[in-house]
Order: C-alpha cells, then structure tokens, then sequence
C-alpha cells in the first residue's frame, strides 16, 4: 500500500508499507534509486521509519455516511 504526502514547504513523497524492512531494502536497490532519481529529476531521498498505528480516516468518513 502507498500513500502520498505533501509538505508545507512544498515537498512530495510517498509512504510505502512493507511486512518487513528487509522486503524495502530489496526493493530499493541502488540501481532503482538512481532510475527513480533520473525519471523525477531530483535526486530520491529515503526515510525509514516505524508506523505501529495507522489510521484510515477517508475510510473512516466513508464508513459513516
């Protein structure tokens, strides 16, 4: 699943959850950080990052209409 995120001060990026860190360290290879780089022509940054809670609020809002 991947979310999108945006910053106040203007940046983007996406938050991909994994079953396990090793899974999203294969994934992003140095070679698919470098294509990734090169088709948004900035270099690609990652965050690791432990998520224990997430909540689903537009599933949520939908649920109780």
């Amino acid at each position: 699943r991947v979310s999108f995120v945006s910053e106040p001060d203007g940046r983007l990026g996406a938050v991909s959850l994994w079953t396990a860190p090793t899974h999203a360290r294969a994934f992003w290879t140095p070679e698919r950080l470098a294509s990734a780089s090169s088709s948004l022509g900035s270099p690609v940054e990652l965050r690791w990052f432990r998520a224990p809670v997430l909540l689903d609020v537009a599933a949520a809002q939908r649920d109780a209409r």
